[in-house]
């Protein structure tokens, strides 16, 4: 188990199955090396009983050193009790702020709101918060923070109304409550 060098990167070849190139300084740090020849740096740990890996990327991007540095910090992370690929899998189940909006439609605006004001109720993020924030994800509780920041900035856009621009703040509080 050699320290991982540009060297040993380049001239590691391809089998026919996928292998590994393990680091001798950073304990689960390596090269995944495919049968098509594509290479990548891997971080391997474990968090409980459970293996987990991690890429960190393809070595035509990142230099050795880059993905060292990377290494040494979810290994670090993961030493200290942490699961990183468990916060990176939690990320991607997360919802967006539309699937969001639909549940809030489904289960506030149908139940407890007069049809002119659920009809507001969906012109607003149609209209404002979904085009500027609709792919982003909604990660634990946003608070007054994220709400203040985010949500103003995107029902702030001037409308043909006088209360069109700001009317999109109350429904947000109700929508991230």
């Amino acid at each position: 188990m050699p320290k991982l060098t540009k060297h040993i990167v380049d001239t590691a070849e391809a089998r026919p199955a996928e292998y590994f190139v393990w680091d001798s300084d950073i304990p689960g740090f390596g090269l995944r090396v495919l049968p098509s020849g594509r290479k990548g740096y891997v971080v391997q740990y474990r968090a409980g009983r459970r293996s987990r890996r991690i890429s960190r990327g393809p070595s035509t991007v990142l230099t050795c050193e880059q993905a060292r540095t990377r290494a040494i910090t979810i290994v670090a992370a993961a030493r200290n009790g942490a699961d990183p690929a468990a916060e990176r899998d939690a990320g991607r189940k997360a919802i967006t702020v539309k699937e969001l909006a639909e549940r809030f439609d489904k289960e506030h605006i149908v139940i407890r709101v007069k049809a002119s004001t659920g009809e507001e109720y969906r012109r607003n993020p149609r209209r404002f918060i979904l085009p500027a924030l609709g792919q982003l994800t909604v990660t634990g509780s946003p608070g007054r923070t994220w709400q203040s920041s985010t949500t103003t900035r995107a029902c702030r856009i001037p409308g043909p109304g006088p209360r069109s621009s700001t009317s999109g703040n109350p429904m947000s509080s109700r929508l991230f409550r």
